[in-house]
């Protein structure tokens, strides 16, 4: 139908959903003019589109949108603002502040912190991260002895196990 337009009538449209010219159903009109449409395949409301799709909806579509390469690491970046080549992070690496970091997933980043025991705040270029370090200084994990009431350590080979 593409002569008088009314709402409830039908008309067709190119459906931003489906990507196709599709049986629309009129939702809203403004002098006369569809403005508003529901697609009868996907139920779903847009605009009113004559034709095919306008070239900037599909160079916005995730299909026709080729993908951005991948940021350049910076390595040299923070090899210049701390004066040291970055060292390759592992869990039991000592690191101090100031130290450049490369670590396989986040790249090159700097030492900014050490928020706690056995931690590390370094910041990538993607933003901070905390990481583990220094995982060889790790405290024994043993059981304590257990002290009986009278003060004098219980020793036993056994087990502990609740009856």
């Amino acid at each position: 139908m593409s002569g008088p337009f009314r709402v409830g009538g039908d008309t067709p449209a190119h459906c931003s959903h489906c990507r196709d010219e599709r049986d629309h159903v009129i939702v809203a009109m403004v002098n006369g003019r569809p403005i508003k449409v529901e697609c009868q395949s996907c139920h779903r409301q847009h605009r009113y589109r004559t034709g095919t799709a306008p070239a900037s909806t599909v160079a916005r579509s995730r299909r026709a949108v080729e993908p951005s390469p991948a940021p350049d690491p910076a390595p040299d970046l923070y090899a210049l603002l701390y004066g040291k080549a970055p060292i390759d992070y592992h869990p039991d690496t000592r690191f101090s502040l100031g130290d450049a970091v490369r670590h396989p997933s986040f790249g090159v980043g700097a030492v900014t912190g050490l928020p706690g025991f056995q931690k590390v705040e370094v910041f990538f270029s993607k933003g901070v991260r905390v990481l583990t370090h220094d995982r060889t200084a790790a405290p024994s994990l043993t059981r304590p002895t257990p002290i009986a009431p009278d003060g004098v350590p219980h020793v036993t080979d056994a087990p502990n196990r609740k009856r």
